[in-house]
């Protein structure tokens, strides 16, 4: 609800992470894994889209971050 894109960015790469702990908590095992892998949502999008101009897309993008972007 901010109007301040930098605080979006954050939040926006805050959901994603809330998440993927949250996914990753219910896999028990590399076959459930296999059978129901991670997939990001629009929070990463945006945040590679939208807020990729942010301080804190420049802060906080790595490399394998991207790689969550299906």
């Amino acid at each position: 609800m901010s109007k301040n894109n930098n605080e979006k960015a954050l939040a926006s790469l805050m959901i994603f992470e809330c998440n993927y702990y949250n996914h990753y908590a219910n896999i028990v095992s590399a076959e459930e894994e296999a059978k129901n892998p991670f997939k990001a949502g629009k929070e990463l999008v945006n945040f590679y889209s939208i807020y990729k101009n942010t301080p804190n897309f420049r802060k906080y993008n790595c490399p394998l971050l991207r790689e969550f972007i299906n």
